[in-house]
């Protein structure tokens, strides 16, 4: 089954490159009214969804796609074509594809193709509001799938042999195309009985329906569908279990198909603060997602050369003077020249990309990232228990200090945790040479996750 996210609005979309996958392009409205843009590579029959998360000043194809360039070596890259500068082949998306995962992407606000607020580029509001995106866009992929399990539920019965059969008699042969007729027309009744009951609050709390001694006294009623519709109904709910609801919350159903969330930088620190968002929010009522695993690469947890988010000093000094520059000049730009080191080139290829902003960020922007590393840190109990997390970072990243990720990692309350360490990479593991091994662990990673499953299944039904 192909799966896909049609975009919630009929908006003008830039096409894309054949080099670049040929991404399935979207779009969605966030709650501040900005246009997000949105990326889909599909694969048939997925065993499961990962939706990526790109880090600061970059972008979703810019991260985790390869770029038309020739790397003359570790210093600096040379530019092939500019107007195919995203390259599927070989990518990290490419490689989730084949080993049987649709991959998912948006560009965040304030960059890429996506609106940034007061129609600026790397400015926001608050940093929350770039993981409500990311919330909503799950939401809008668990529906999308959802329908889709139903659609696939349903063209199943309609294609049951053995009620065609049973409704001409036995008997096909020279009455094809009568049978099918009949087959649709009574299962297409049944599937809106089925609709109209789930639709009907009353119907479904009212204790006495199932306790009636005499619906159960004939045991041949359940086979005449004239004669008792409602338990023919109830029936039909109740095989329905593809998609399963949502544990304590059963007006909201998620798609059968598994999630996994993959942040790079500050994405890795979005990927958390998605969890606890949909933790503490309990996603607004929706139910949970069907979110089997957390990726964060690089993590934005810990800032290198500034103190803790636990310190003394950070909530004193750091926070509050922020806050106050940020108030006071929110639009202004900070610029930085700081860039990779240990591989220079990959400063080349952010420069040679056309969509990437190349202005600094706004203090606001600075400020809501402070805020970010210390709301992480101040809510890490609302991280569920029960939900895979891997981290991967590398002790020589110059950006995001590896001793904060470690320490967040040690006192993180998660039964299925693991930190990767990486030697001799520094802060873009998506693109840095060696990032094959970094993707190979990934991979590695979930399918350990689906054995595991299996297992506990296997054990379950003994």
């Amino acid at each position: 089954m192909d799966w896909c996210v049609e975009p919630e609005i009929d908006v003008q979309t830039p096409t894309t490159t054949k080099l670049d996958g040929n991404p399935k392009l979207g779009a969605f409205f966030n709650k501040d009214g900005l246009l997000m843009s949105t990326y889909a590579w599909l694969v048939k029959n997925a065993i499961g969804i990962i939706v990526l998360i790109h880090g600061l000043n970059s972008h979703a194809r810019l991260t985790f796609l390869r770029h038309n360039v020739e790397i003359v070596d570790n210093c600096r890259a040379i530019l092939k074509d500019e107007n195919n500068f995203y390259v599927y082949k070989d990518s990290w998306i490419e490689h989730f594809n084949k080993n049987g995962y649709s991959v998912y992407a948006l560009d965040l606000e304030g960059h890429g193709l996506s609106d940034g607020w007061k129609d600026l580029s790397l400015n926001i509001n608050n940093f929350d509001d770039i993981v409500h995106d990311v919330i909503q866009y799950l939401n809008i992929i668990n529906d999308e799938l959802y329908l889709k399990d139903q659609e696939s539920y349903y063209k199943a019965i309609c294609e049951d042999v053995t009620d065609c059969a049973a409704l001409c008699d036995g008997s096909n042969e020279g009455n094809s195309d009568k049978c099918n007729r009949n087959v649709r027309r009574n299962n297409i009744t049944r599937i809106r009985k089925a609709t109209r009951i789930s639709k009907n609050p009353q119907s479904n709390k009212n204790p006495q329906s199932n306790k009636n001694p005499q619906s159960n006294k004939n045991p041949q009623s359940n086979k005449n569908p004239q004669s008792n519709k409602d338990p023919q109904s109830n029936k039909d709910l109740e095989s329905d279990k593809k998609p399963r609801c949502s544990e304590g919350r059963k007006n909201y159903k998620h798609s059968s198909c598994p999630i996994f969330i993959l942040g790079q930088s500050m994405g890795g620190n979005v990927v958390l603060r998605t969890l606890q968002l949909l933790e503490k929010t309990k996603n607004d009522g929706k139910g949970k997602l069907n979110i089997q695993g957390c990726i964060s690469l690089s993590s934005m947890i810990c800032f290198q050369k500034i103190a803790s988010p636990r310190s003394y000093k950070y909530k004193i000094f750091y926070l509050p003077f922020s806050k106050l520059i940020g108030a006071l000049f929110p639009t202004l730009r900070l610029a930085t020249k700081i860039g990779f080191q240990k591989y220079p080139y990959l400063n080349d290829l952010s420069n040679f990309d056309k969509i990437r902003s190349k202005i600094g960020l706004t203090l606001k922007y600075w400020c809501e990232l402070l805020r970010a590393t210390s709301n992480l840190e101040k809510d890490m109990r609302f991280i569920p228990s029960d939900i895979p997390i891997l981290l991967i970072h590398s002790k020589d990243d110059i950006f995001c200090y590896y001793r904060g990720v470690q320490s967040f990692f040690n006192r993180l309350n998660n039964n299925n945790k693991e930190l990767i360490t990486l030697e001799n990479m520094e802060h873009g593991l998506t693109t840095e040479p060696g990032n094959e091994m970094v993707l190979q662990s990934i991979i590695d990673w979930l399918a350990n996750l689906n054995t595991k499953e299996q297992k506990a299944k296997t054990l379950k039904n003994e």
